[in-house]
């Protein structure tokens, strides 16, 4: 494994989520004060995630093509705009123009470390590869929203969001000082014939939806944790609080998570983390109080965690080596467009029925998810190269 990109790529995708995460306690109060209502809130949460869904799989080709180091650091730069356009944005449409511009910087960022964190393992070990690099990526996740509502509760939307840009643009600096490392493995050979068939097989389709199943419930929980929870007297630092346990419990099954779909395969583990995952997502319906709301939101990363990192290793056993930027590029392209369904559908949901609702919604739609799957992957996991 080479560590030296390994470690480049987990301080650059470490740098993009925490600057990211440090707004989602923060956009729904936000919007709200400028008058939009819970559905409309989703919908400016859904452009970010369908930003993501729509370039992401044109920037992984791209990387493939031009070279992965090129396309993150553009990527990397262009991180410090959107924050400051949410400083600047004084109605929802502008807001969610920023949310759109934070999606596409997203959209360059993730398919390109990816990329580089599996050329940096063999076969074998990819799993443990992407267990590293996500693990790390959702530390970023987990301190970012502590972060977001401690900022806000003491300094007020502008200090947030200057801190936003600020993390971005030292991770730019990271990146530039990192380049040699990751010009040095940029690509392999390039596969420009290589057919799209891959798409077409049961594991692919089977690992893809997956992830799209329990990407709906993730988004979902984010966006409207923090008013579900205002309902029960707490505010944003206690919201902040339980989206960073969810975010740590993602974290912590990352490496466990990658290390045993290389060991046993990746159907188990795709499979429990479904499980967890609409279970958790049920019982928040169920909990007013910070301890029990903190756990069921720690097993619901948990369940996210074992997902990702054993349905993005189970598309990649697939894929072509020459296209491993659009392999996740295609990878992100699923979760994010479950993310912007799920924000948009579960606001909508939310608006008519109440948060409680909304979350058991959540939880028939995970489970539906694991039958789905079972029944698609039956004959096993993919073949790994």
């Amino acid at each position: 494994m080479h560590k030296r990109v390994l470690i480049t790529t987990c301080g650059v995708g470490f740098c993009s989520r925490c600057s990211t995460a440090i707004l989602f306690p923060v956009l729904p109060y936000y919007a709200q004060g400028m008058g939009a209502t819970p559905a409309v809130i989703g919908l400016i949460m859904a452009g970010f995630a369908g930003a993501v869904a729509v370039v992401t799989i044109p920037a992984g080709t791209f990387s493939d093509r031009l070279g992965y180091h090129k396309l993150l650091v553009f990527g990397v730069a262009f991180s410090v705009l959107p924050p400051l356009v949410c400083l600047l944005a004084s109605n929802p449409a502008q807001l969610g123009v920023a949310l759109v511009l934070q999606g596409v910087s997203w959209a360059m960022i993730f398919p390109t470390t990816s990329a580089l964190a599996t050329r940096s393992a063999s076969g074998q070990r990819m799993g443990e590869a992407l267990g590293w690099q996500t693990m790390i990526n959702q530390l970023g996740f987990a301190l970012g929203p502590i972060m977001g509502g401690l900022l806000l509760n003491h300094y007020g939307f502008p200090v947030v969001f200057f801190v936003s840009a600020a993390i971005s643009l030292f991770s730019l600096t990271f990146v530039i000082s990192r380049l040699n490392t990751i010009r040095l493995s940029k690509k392999v050979e390039n596969e420009k014939n290589v057919s799209w068939g891959w798409l077409k097989t049961g594991g692919v389709v089977a690992g893809l939806l997956a992830i799209f199943f329990l990407g709906l419930n993730q988004h979902a929980v984010t966006t409207f944790v923090p008013l579900y929870v205002e309902g029960f007297g707490m505010g944003e630092t206690q919201a902040g609080i339980i989206l960073a346990v969810l975010f740590a419990g993602s974290t912590v099954a990352r490496i466990p998570g990658g290390k045993l779909s290389d060991k046993v395969g990746r159907r188990p583990v795709v499979s429990l983390g479904l499980v967890l995952g609409g279970i958790s997502v049920a019982s928040l319906s169920c909990t007013d109080f910070l301890f029990g709301l903190a756990i069921e939101a720690f097993f619901c990363g948990v369940g996210l965690g074992l997902v990702v990192v054993a349905g993005y290793a189970m598309v990649a056993d697939l894929g072509p080596p020459g296209m491993r930027g659009l392999i996740m590029g295609v990878n992100s392209a699923c979760a994010h467009i479950s993310m912007a369904i799920g924000a948009a559908s579960m606001g909508m949901v939310a608006e008519v029925a109440g948060y409680n609702m909304m979350f058991r919604v959540c939880a028939i739609i995970s489970l539906l998810g694991l039958l789905i799957f079972l029944g698609l992957s039956r004959n096993g996991d993919a073949m790994r190269q």
